[in-house]
């Protein structure tokens, strides 16, 4: 989107405007109908509700409503208008998209990646600060929005980002354009992370690997998730993600590595309907995730290392349906302490499979299990 060269009212009180500042307002839209996609027509002049309770400016009474970025409602017609409180500025509603206003015109896109983080959590930044995790060799383009009245356009091939505040605190994050894999890995700024309730334009590339490891207080308030659709190697993507309860959806098609991906992910009480169905890697992918009850949701290619994928889900009742268990070889530790599964699947071919140290302990509840052929074992 172009910018527009104008003044528009900066001036919002209570959620009104004066009738020069919507006479204004009315008049930049439609004079720079090119860089809205050809909206021509006047704003509305009623107060009726639309969508979720929102009304068009009303030009005797000119209302506007107040909204938080995290409670925009996405069902708002084209052209209404409404004060997110977030970043500050006035915005409009068109084709299912938000825009904000500034003093130099229409600018970004409002519904892009949006975080919360928590500076004073423990990080490699100071407890002031907060480091945009980014991944060296990658080309950045986008505009970050701090959440404390700055912004800055971002234009690097990978280069850490770290925004300083005048004081510790919490602050919302907005970043619109091409951001393109993030990785927390563990270290950097991981704990500071506490949760993400737009995920915009992110998207990963062919390894998305320790994307969110070790984001221990990251939380999701969104059904929005990241364009993972060319991702190959999801190897640690969500580990240590212990305080999240569920996940948004996500395409993982490609995916083939999923080594640790959600492991002691111990919060996780459900999965969304994930195709696994290409999977080389399944070592360790599930373990420790202690609150799940079923994966019969999930559509999962056993693989030949299968080590640990499931061990620790003690709440775990039934195991998970698998396709091509022939491909078995290593299946140590795979059932390690999962005290509530009761019985084993006959269809299961492990014939194949030489590794089933320690596959079955700890599942005390055991009591039903089939003649599997275990005659390739060599290590019980």
């Amino acid at each position: 989107m172009s910018q527009i060269n104008t003044t528009i009212p900066n001036k919002v009180t209570e959620g009104t405007l004066t009738s020069a500042e919507f006479n204004n307002l009315n008049g930049v839209i439609n004079d720079n109908a090119v860089d809205i996609e050809s909206r021509a027509t006047t704003l509305e002049d009623s107060n009726t509700a639309i969508g979720s309770g929102i009304s068009v400016i009303n030009n005797g009474s000119n209302v506007i409503p107040l909204y938080s970025s995290d409670t925009l409602p996405t069902d708002a017609e084209t052209g209404v208008i409404a004060f997110d409180t977030t970043v500050n500025s006035l915005i409009y509603s068109k084709n299912g998209q938000w825009y904000k206003f500034k003093d130099n015109g229409v600018v970004v896109v409002i519904t892009g990646f949006v975080f919360k983080v928590k500076t004073d959590n423990t990080g490699t930044s100071s407890d002031n600060e907060f480091t945009i995790p980014l991944v060296s060799g990658h080309v950045y383009d986008f505009e970050v929005d701090w959440g404390d009245g700055t912004s800055e356009i971002i234009s690097n091939n990978g280069a850490m980002v770290t925004h300083t505040y005048t004081s510790a605190g919490t602050y919302d994050i907005t970043i619109t354009g091409d951001l393109v894999n993030l990785k927390f890995d563990n270290s950097n700024d991981c704990l500071k992370l506490i949760e993400i309730s737009n995920f915009g334009d992110v998207s990963f590339d062919n390894d998305a690997s320790d994307a969110f490891r070790g984001c221990e207080n990251l939380v999701f308030n969104t059904s929005t998730s990241p364009d993972t659709s060319a991702t190959t190697n999801f190897f640690w993507f969500y580990s240590n993600c212990s305080s999240m309860t569920s996940i948004p959806f996500m395409d993982t098609s490609s995916g083939g590595d999923f080594f640790g991906a959600f492991t002691r992910c111990s919060s996780l009480t459900s999965f969304p309907d994930l195709d696994m169905s290409g999977a080389t890697r399944l070592r360790d992918a599930f373990s420790f995730c202690s609150s799940i009850s079923t994966l019969d949701n999930l559509t999962i290619r056993a693989t030949a290392d299968m080590r640990n994928s499931f061990r620790g889900c003690t709440t775990l009742t039934s195991v998970p349906i698998l396709s091509s268990t022939s491909s078995i070889n290593g299946a140590r530790d795979m059932f390690n302490s999962c005290p509530t599964i009761t019985a084993m699947p006959s269809s299961w071919d492990l014939s194949n499979c030489s590794e089933f140290r320690n596959t079955w302990f700890g599942c005390t509840s055991l009591v039903d299990f089939p003649a599997l052929d275990l005659s390739s074992g060599t290590s019980f």
